[in-house]
């Protein structure tokens, strides 16, 4: 499971962490990968909200790219 993490995915429904709302088809980065995946997505460009969802199932993403190390 560790090899999701740095991943860039699209999420393929849409997903809900208790408060706000991941629409399908939107790009995150992979930062935790144990009990599901953790999600993150780029900060709105417009408020600067970062949404984070946990518990992702794999089945729900589909892998992009690998994210570059710096």
């Amino acid at each position: 499971m560790n090899d999701w993490v740095g991943m860039i995915v699209e999420t393929r429904r849409e997903m809900r962490n208790g408060m706000l709302i991941i629409p399908a088809g939107t790009k995150c980065e992979v930062t935790y990968a144990r009990s599901g995946l953790t999600l993150e997505a780029d900060p709105c460009p417009h408020c600067g909200v970062q949404i984070r969802v946990t518990r992702v199932d794999s089945a729900d993403v589909l892998a992009l790219e690998r994210k570059a190390m710096p």
